[in-house]
């Protein structure tokens, strides 16, 4: 069964990521940073009081984002915060810490390297909340405002693949039971991405329920939302 820890902080979390030696890290508001282990948690000293909403770690190092264009990175024992001028509050990164792609308020997207961030010009328009990329030089999917699903070029590029004015947030994008993207949103709105890139309507009979993550597990696929819901599927994909 589950087993409530008492957490180090009150501080709501964010997003959590693998580190690499058995444990978890957390990241939340007022720049929590947690470690979870299976015995326990763990805060880490934070370089910022930004809300920290995304975060990536690979081989004990970590790379977050949040609040005001905040960047966090390195080991636990020694991460350094920076900001990234002009693209507002950042709301989720995926890839790796040394090669990441991290989107925002007003469609911001950000290229995030071992030296550096650069901002592309993506002339997206609508927030975005959630971000997938799967394979280091591949590309990436982030959604958002308006049902919004944008696909990131590894050039840097951004194509619009859908939006519809007046639809539901989107802040959820994963790969699906059958291995196509799956992505999220208010109002249990879900869209899957077919082999011609089309993104057409699937019903998740969520019961309106709103949905937030897409995450795989071992042979399952998990979709989550609000009041506790929680989706399982079994993976058909062969992953």
């Amino acid at each position: 069964g589950l087993v409530l820890d008492r957490a180090p902080t009150e501080a709501g979390r964010g997003a959590v990521a693998r580190l690499g030696d058995g444990s978890l890290v957390a990241v939340g508001d007022g720049g929590a940073i947690v470690r979870l282990r299976f015995d326990g948690a763990e805060a880490m000293a934070s370089p910022t009081e930004n809300a920290l909403r995304g975060v990536v770690a690979r081989e004990g190092t970590l790379l977050a984002v949040g609040a005001d264009g905040t960047v966090v990175r390195g080991t636990p024992s020694s991460l350094v915060a920076t900001r990234i001028a002009d693209v507002g509050d950042l709301a989720a990164v995926a890839g790796e810490p040394s090669d990441a792609i991290a989107v925002g308020d007003g469609g911001a997207v950000v290229r995030l390297g071992a030296n550096g961030a650069r901002v592309l010009a993506c002339d997206v328009g609508w927030s975005l909340r959630g971000v997938v990329r799967e394979e280091a030089g591949g590309p990436a999917f982030a959604v958002g405002e308006a049902g919004a699903i944008v696909r990131i070029e590894p050039d840097g590029s951004c194509v619009t693949e859908h939006h519809a004015p007046g639809a539901p947030m989107l802040p959820g994008i994963g790969r699906g039971p059958d291995g196509h993207l799956l992505a999220v949103g208010d109002a249990g709105t879900a869209y899957r991405r077919g082999e011609d890139g089309a993104w057409t309507p699937l019903d998740l009979d969520a019961g309106g329920v709103s949905l937030r993550a897409v995450r795989s597990i071992d042979r399952y696929v998990f979709v989550v939302g609000a009041g506790g819901v929680v989706l399982r599927h079994i993976r058909v994909d062969g992953g």
